[in-house]
């Protein structure tokens, strides 16, 4: 499942979970209200400038967008504002965190007001290389593993941990780890280490063939 809150239309999570991009709505503080699970994925893969981060201590009171540079974050929270407000809101460049190809890892981030959702705002992502990411039908028949699970395992290939996974979808850490372990017995995978070289062969792969 995507991030939805309560408050949030389930028609609208279904067709932001439906498109093949990085979109996450958001409000004028960043806090999250929807976002695909590709969005999910794509935001914690190793590498990636921008975050989400729980809105308050013990990870509770939802998820926050951010950039982890400072002077990012601090750009991206006033595009934001500016979007939610009604304003045109803009475009800026996210630094990689950490990478050793800078230009591999560089993100664009592109925040657009949302007229008929006012105090909203849109945020879309997008890697300047342009990567393969499994689609949840890709995994599901390849692997048998259910429409959660393959959730689950694109957050994890993205490098998020159980705890992550359990805030962002909204679930209980014993149930993300329940599905954890379906996921690697229907993989055959030793572990959470096997599984992600068995993704990143899977994403290899889709490159390949595009």
């Amino acid at each position: 499942m995507p991030i939805v809150t309560e408050d949030a239309a389930p028609v609208a999570s279904g067709v932001l979970d439906a498109l093949a991009v990085c979109a996450l709505v958001v409000d004028s503080q960043a806090a999250v209200r929807l976002a695909s699970v590709m969005s999910v994925a794509a935001i914690r893969r190793a590498g990636s400038g921008v975050a989400l981060r729980p809105a308050a201590p013990g990870g509770t009171g939802g998820l926050v967008l951010t950039a982890l540079h400072r002077e990012d974050a601090a750009l991206l929270r006033r595009l934001i504002g500016d979007a939610a407000r009604g304003g045109a809101g803009g475009s800026l460049r996210i630094r990689s965190n950490g990478a050793e190809d800078a230009r591999e890892s560089m993100q664009v981030a592109f925040v657009l007001p949302l007229p008929a959702s006012p105090g909203l705002a849109l945020v879309k992502i997008e890697d300047l290389v342009r990567r393969a990411v499994p689609s949840v039908a890709t995994l599901s028949a390849l692997f048998g593993f259910s429409r959660a699970e393959a959730e689950v395992a694109l957050g994890l290939s993205g490098g998020a941990g159980a705890e992550e996974v359990a805030i962002s979808r909204g679930v209980s850490l014993d149930t993300v780890r329940g599905q954890i372990r379906a996921i690697l017995r229907k993989s055959d995978a030793a572990n959470l280490r096997d599984f992600e070289r068995l993704m990143a062969t899977v994403a290899a792969s889709i490159a390949a063939a595009v």
